[in-house]
């Protein structure tokens, strides 16, 4: 073949080609426009609209944990019982409450850390906060007091699910019935633990391992806090019992030494006792068996601060037969005393065990 018409050939392939491609790309643009017509044509169906927005079923179950509501915690009711609450904070070990607003003042009470109480906004400031519990009034250092917010958690932390008694004397049964045995009465407006709900009943707990069941139309029950300990809850009492009492706080937290009688550097429950009498120039046997015979037995309902209570001991894991243990009455429900090596000087429930003696001592 001549190189003419080799270039002939060539020149009609190159023709071909390009015809081939216009084609396509002429079919492309047709293609395009078509169906970029139609998309302008088409209803948005895929843009939210009402149309697609529907109610919910009246029907419709939400699974759980879906739209499910938290329950209300049942401790919120302690901040019902304030209208301006106030919590002692954690930065102390515990806060005299003092008769005003001067730290020279008498002291008239005790607090501590989670006790709860009512603001006196209008004698507040940012060094005194002037407290009330019931009828009983004074002044705490107001760096000591949570209040809002802060004393709400506080309290949810503190509160106890307590039995109240409303009346004088309330018998606690073994059994929900009247007919059953009487463990003993109780005072009115001393909080005990509660337990469970019985219908009419109400079940507490008395002391440490003692339990029982009151009329619940003669008690209220829910959550709230410790209270101020005010010495003269009890009744009006001397300056020596106040002075007493003051000074065996000054040692809470302090060290249990079994066989001490070294006030501040370590004691046993009766050498606690022991010194702290001898204080005061009243003088008291060594032992706690012996001083559980020291001054005159008086029952538990005309106990004062100051006043003396003897419990069994423990020994070798063990309870013993006779005295073996001594505390003070702070007032409240509430003693003082050189616990044991683990607790050390501390605070109880005047029945956190069973009693066997009140003694007083002081002669008042």
């Amino acid at each position: 073949m001549t190189e003419k018409k080799w270039k002939k050939k060539i020149i009609t392939i190159v023709i071909c080609i390009a015809a081939v491609i216009c084609e396509a790309m002429i079919w492309e643009r047709i293609v395009t426009t078509t169906l970029y017509g139609q998309a302008r044509a088409m209803p948005e169906e895929t843009a939210p609209s009402d149309e697609w927005i529907k109610e919910p079923t009246t029907d419709y179950a939400p699974q759980e944990n879906e739209t499910k509501e938290a329950e209300k915690d049942p401790r919120e009711e302690v901040w019902e019982h304030y209208k301006n609450l106030g919590v002692i904070r954690t930065n102390c070990t515990y806060v005299d409450i003092f008769s005003s607003p001067d730290s020279y003042s008498a002291s008239v009470g005790k607090m501590l850390p989670g006790y709860g109480f009512e603001i006196d906004p209008s004698e507040s400031n940012a060094t005194w906060t002037k407290i009330q519990f019931k009828e009983h009034f004074g002044y705490v250092r107001s760096e000591y007091v949570a209040s809002g917010e802060e004393a709400k958690e506080m309290a949810l932390s503190y509160c106890i699910n307590s039995v109240i008694p409303q009346i004088e004397q309330i018998p606690c049964y073994q059994e929900m019935s009247e007919d059953s045995a009487i463990i003993q009465t109780l005072a009115m407006g001393e909080r005990y633990e509660w337990v469970e709900d019985g219908g009419d009943w109400v079940k507490l707990r008395i002391r440490s391992g003692v339990e029982g069941y009151v009329k619940k139309d003669q008690t209220l029950s829910g959550y709230y806090l410790e209270s101020p300990i005010f010495y003269d809850n009890s009744g009006a009492i001397s300056e020596t019992r106040k002075d007493l009492i003051n000074e065996a706080w000054k040692y809470y937290g302090g060290e249990y030494v079994w066989g001490g009688e070294t006030l501040g550097e370590g004691v046993d429950c009766s050498g606690f006792v022991l010194r702290l009498y001898e204080l005061f120039g009243i003088q008291l046997h060594r032992v706690s068996a012996e001083q559980a015979e020291d001054g005159v037995p008086i029952n538990p309902s005309e106990m004062k601060p100051g006043d003396l209570i003897f419990y069994h001991g423990y020994r070798d894991g063990g309870i013993t037969e006779g005295v073996g243990h001594v505390a003070m009455y702070m007032g409240k429900g509430k003693i003082i005393h050189a616990a044991s090596e683990e607790k050390g000087i501390c605070m109880d429930n005047w029945d956190y065990i069973p009693y066997i003696t009140v003694r007083n001592v002081l002669g008042d």
